[in-house]
């Protein structure tokens, strides 16, 4: 089966910490648009998941009868805000794997932030997937304490080496989610596990949800950029600061 695209959302954070942008209706009107932006820019299975039990399926109703759309919501954002937004992330992964049928026929799936769009994700997707297939490859975009926004991962992966450790998520304790990928991923190399770098500049329309600030736009340079960066890190010349989405 085709590698599904992962959608995580929350339409109403209810006053999480570190999130500037806690109007749901202008929430809510990003991940419609962004999820109708996969459905017609690919041909990939789309699973949302969204955690403050948010019901937006009926727009939807036709991709999910064909099968190209899989919307799934329950109450997953009443934990202490404390923890932060990425506990509830990390809920929503855990939910997604647990309940996603979609899921449960794959291996792999590149799990985005909801409200973004990755405008080169057909590229991006065709240049990695034999690599994840063969390799059982976690791709990340950053080496030591990893962006969150967009990765690749297998079942076994989240399962076995990121969902055991939920726990010790804790942004009062200064525990990100970042950080829990980055132990993650290192115990998975240890284990025989790979981990690679985007090789190619991700694309990004949207805005954080710690400032609201834009992303970036990709600039002339920005291909040649992210080489760079990817021989930097792959040399151990240079890390990323934790950024969060």
């Amino acid at each position: 089966m085709r590698m599904p695209i992962l959608l995580s959302a929350c339409v109403n954070p209810n006053g999480m910490t570190h999130t500037a942008l806690q109007d749901t209706q202008e929430r809510m009107n990003q991940y419609k648009r962004a999820i109708l932006w996969y459905i017609e820019h690919t041909d990939l299975p789309v699973v949302v998941v969204e955690n403050s039990n948010t019901d937006m399926s009926a727009e939807f109703a036709d991709f999910i009868k064909e099968g190209r759309l899989e919307y799934i919501f329950f109450d997953g954002n009443n934990y202490p805000h404390s923890r932060g937004k990425g506990f509830g992330e990390t809920l929503i992964l855990k939910h997604a794997i647990e309940n996603s049928k979609i899921l449960s026929s794959c291996d792999s799936f590149i799990k985005i932030t909801g409200r973004l769009i990755l405008n080169n994700i057909n590229d991006i997707i065709h240049k990695v997937k034999p690599e994840v297939i063969y390799s059982n490859t976690v791709f990340i975009d950053g080496k030591g304490v990893n962006f969150s926004h967009i990765f690749i991962a297998n079942r076994n992966f989240i399962l076995n080496y990121f969902l055991p450790y939920i726990d010790k998520l804790d942004d009062s304790k200064g525990f990100y989610f970042e950080h829990l990928l980055f132990e993650a991923i290192s115990k998975w190399e240890r284990d025989g596990g790979r981990h690679s770098e985007f090789f190619h500049e991700l694309k990004v329309m949207g805005r954080r949800g710690t400032n609201n600030e834009y992303y970036y736009s990709s600039s002339r340079f920005g291909a040649l950029k992210t080489v760079a960066k990817y021989y930097l890190h792959r040399w151990g010349l240079f890390r990323n600061h934790r950024i969060s989405d």
